[in-house]
């Protein structure tokens, strides 16, 4: 009989699976098991720790035969007859003298790498059809695809979250880390889990896919390199895996040969199927394999890729993902990796690459259209699905000028998606590069495609609040339009630069402008255009506090929205008839509207959409004075603008949170808080919008009223100086001030009226500065102009500064001689 192999290491993070096989094995009904998975995801370990525990059920004991020297699939018979100690005489063959042998025995025979000879399952049936008491244990990456074959597909091991912080606690109980952690320890006991290292541990296992063979070469590495050198050097993980025991077989050895043992199994054209599929980062769908993979190189035979897929599935090289509709595909990135490295030993990288961004420029083409149409929700998810490959082939079209409008073609039929589902920031990085590339010498792009590379552009950075960069690129594609009498993009310009212009608080020059795109998309029955210019006249006009007609039109881009199938903009219709209900007292109404506008963002997983609707939740919950849930809900928002670059709304936020500090009376947090949020509305360039500034003014008279001046004033310089990350922190701990009660008092100041004069229209002059003006008419210093507006002396001479500048002067008298002149004051 064959010596059992014994464990000589602890089985970890396998407690689950090794419960299901033992139970699996006791069932009458199951007497083939195999064990299946890629390389290195430790399956012979596995069978090793089944025979440790199974070995009392079998009366007649355990039969291990490792099969990973058997050249041919014709040797297994004489592999497992070696393992029983039997052989063959004159009067039986060596299978009969097996059969014989086993055909009244209990027992489990462990049948341990048998992919390479998977042609000798047949023996295996055979055995089990002659010896009824007989159980099998198959290790293998492939299937034996025989009757009565139960299989056990072998995950590599849970990994941490990506994205999110861990602690030393949370990664103890993760099963990779734990087993980088236990095989590190045994080459240095020393070796500690601890803050220094445990993010490049977590990493180092995330990187390796959570296969165990990979995680242990690397913890192997740690007595020449602390893991964040480790990790640092994973981009060449072939060449640094290696190393493994000198007792295992070398297919174990190193990281190379686990991939290489599975590679060499397939035939010609599997292979060649295997390699051109690692073009692909993040999956594919059977299309896009067809297409990148499928497709004859001269001279070569089609390869069939279903059948070729269904076999690479078999292997364990590929593996399907759980998909509701189209079915999608992918590999670990170890085992793509590897392909990608034969990939280009045979040549094949160029045309892989060709094609591979071709097919994504088509795929991105058929988005555009239905982006804004009813199927929004589904390509949102579909190119999430695909942004990896989307991404690779923008990083194509980079690497040559020759490809840039290939690449602006891409990032032009997919800006919506950036800008929707939170990808902002990469988006405007990606526009950023073909941009510059445009404007290189012998670069030609077609004008038509620069001003749509111009327009998202500046929408992207327009979202994100780069105000002053978005008003370039929407100016230089309303330039670039008219030479073109592109009415389409014409269109487009004017309404984005009265976006731009609503947001610095010029909110007449935003409606003109909005009033302008209405009558050219009527014009044009550009109804895509009508549904966003309604909406943005909807917002302007309540700006200006003409709430009634701001309701009729958000209504109209309501209707039409839902009649486009323009899911977006039906949520942020919904939106501004929330704020609408809100400052109009109706709460009902109000949390109804932005509970449907919320249901629909999440549907399209549209995150700058949800983050407003949070804040608009959590100004009803102030208003009615639950501010725990306002708290919540304030904090929830921020986080979500502020993780989407939207400065302009994370200093809304922030203002919400000093209301709402104000209120339960926490009076230095509050001023803080409303300081820190004046800085970035300043930084920005956005001041609050005209209905929400007696909020504000109405806490900062509280606060004054409270505080003496001194404390005040310092804790609003406080507040206005920090750093956006420590603002962030302020605003997301709880503050361990004593509680006091504030009385709540009303601003003293009038409100201003909404319609600025002409000649502050022309200057781009704020309605805060005109404040300001009217204040150093009156003679006012800038601490009284201070004190007079609720704000800080540094805030009253930064405004008296910013006039200065835009007026082109060069002192307060000469304001005051502006102010005279023009009659604004």
């Amino acid at each position: 009989m064959s010596t059992l192999p014994v464990p000589l290491t602890s089985l970890i993070g396998r407690d689950r699976e090794l419960a299901w096989v033992l139970e699996a094995l006791a069932q009458p009904d199951v007497r083939l098991l195999t064990l299946t998975g890629p390389g290195g995801t430790g399956k012979t370990r596995l069978s090793t720790q089944v025979i440790a525990e199974a070995g009392e059920r079998y009366s007649d004991g355990i039969v291990f035969v490792s099969l990973g020297s058997v050249i041919e699939h014709s040797m297994v018979m004489a592999a497992i007859a070696r393992a029983l100690d039997v052989r063959e005489s004159s009067e039986q063959s060596l299978g009969d003298a097996v059969t014989s042998y086993l055909q009244d025995r209990h027992t489990l025979l462990v049948l341990d790498n048998f992919e390479h000879v998977v042609d000798a399952a047949t023996v295996v049936s055979d055995l089990m059809l002659a010896c009824p008491l007989l159980d099998v244990l198959v290790t293998s990456r492939i299937a034996l695809h025989i009757r009565g074959e139960r299989e056990y597909p072998l995950s590599p091991l849970p990994l941490p979250d990506p994205g999110e912080y861990h602690s030393v606690e949370s990664l103890e109980q993760n099963s990779a880390v734990t087993l980088f952690v236990e095989r590190a320890r045994a080459l240095n006991p020393r070796f500690e889990l601890d803050e220094s290292n445990g993010e490049a541990i977590a990493l180092i296992c995330t990187r390796l896919d959570g296969l165990p063979l990979a995680i242990e070469l690397a913890a192997a590495r740690t007595r020449m390199l602390p893991p964040p050198a480790i990790l640092g050097r994973l981009e060449r993980r072939f060449s640094l895996l290696t190393g493994g025991a000198r007792d295992l077989p070398d297919r174990q050895q190193t990281l190379r040969n686990a991939v290489a043992w599975s590679y060499d199994l397939l035939t010609d054209d599997e292979q060649k199927l295997y390699r051109r599929l690692s073009i692909f980062r993040g999956g594919w769908t059977i299309e896009g394999a067809e297409h990148v993979a499928g497709t004859p190189l001269t001279g070569e035979v089609e390869i069939d890729v279903f059948e070729g897929l269904s076999a690479l599935i078999d292997h364990n090289i590929v593996r399907p993902e759980d998909q509701h509709d189209e079915p999608r595909f992918t590999m670990l990135e170890t085992i793509r990796e590897y392909g990608f490295e034969r990939l280009e030993e045979a040549g094949e990288a160029a045309e892989a690459g060709e094609r591979h961004a071709g097919y994504y420029a088509r795929l991105a083409e058929q988005a555009e259209t239905d982006l804004t149409g009813a199927n929004q929700q589904l390509w949102l998810e579909r190119l999430e699905g695909e942004h990896n490959n989307l991404r690779l082939a923008l990083t194509w079209s980079l690497a040559d000028p020759a490809r840039t409008e290939l690449g602006m073609q891409i990032a032009t039929r997919i800006w919506r998606f950036w800008s929707w589902h939170g990808h902002l920031r990469e988006g405007r990085q990606w526009f950023q590069q073909l941009l510059d590339r445009a404007n290189e010498p012998g670069v030609d792009v077609l004008p038509l495609l620069l001003a749509k590379a111009l327009n998202a552009a500046g929408v992207l950075d327009l979202v994100v609040g780069n105000l002053d960069q978005s008003a370039e690129l929407h100016e230089q594609c309303l330039e670039l339009a008219r030479e073109l009498a592109d009415q389409e993009h014409i269109a487009k310009s004017l309404g984005n630069l009265g976006v731009v212009a609503h947001k610095l608080g010029r909110y007449d020059d935003a409606t003109k402008w909005t009033e302008e795109v209405l009558a050219l998309a009527r014009e044009r029955d550009d109804q895509w255009t009508m549904s966003l210019a309604l909406h943005n006249l909807g917002v302007n006009l309540f700006a200006l506090s003409e709430w009634d007609q701001a309701a009729e039109r958000s209504q109209e881009s309501l209707a039409l929205s839902k009649r486009l199938g323009n899911e977006s903009n039906v949520a942020k219709a919904l939106m501004n008839l929330t704020q609408i209900a809100i400052l109009q007292g109706v709460d009902v109404q109000a949390e109804e509207l932005v509970g449907e506008s919320l249901e629909r963002s999440r549907q399209l997983g549209n995150k700058l959409d949800i983050a407003d609707g949070l804040w608009f939740q959590a100004e009803i919950a102030r208003r009615r004075d639950d501010l725990d849930a306002a708290l919540s809900l304030f904090r929830e928002s921020l986080k979500l603008f502020h993780e989407q670059g939207a400065l302009d709304s994370v200093s809304r936020a922030l203002e919400g949170l000093g209301q709402v500090a104000c209120h339960r009376g926490a009076p230095l947090t509050a001023t803080r808080l409303l300081g820190a949020a004046e800085t970035l509305r300043e930084r920005t360039k956005s001041p609050l919008l005209p209905p929400y500034r007696a909020d504000h003014e109405s806490a900062v008279a509280s606060l004054r009223s409270f505080l003496d001046d001194d404390d005040f004033d310092a804790a609003w310089s406080a507040g206005a100086g920090l750093p956006l990350e420590d603002a962030l922190q302020l605003a997301a701990t709880d503050s361990a001030e004593a509680i006091v009660e504030i009385p709540q008092l009303q601003a003293g100041t009038a409100e201003r009226s909404a319609e600025p004069p002409d000649a502050a229209e022309r200057w781009g002059i704020t309605p805060r500065e005109m404040d300001v003006i009217e204040l150093l008419v009156e003679g006012r210093t800038n601490q009284e102009i201070a004190d007079q507006l609720f704000i800080t002396r540094r805030t009253a001479t930064t405004h008296v500064s910013n006039i200065l500048n835009k007026l082109g002067l060069d002192s307060r008298t000469a304001i005051v001689a502006w102010a005279v002149r023009e009659g604004v004051a």
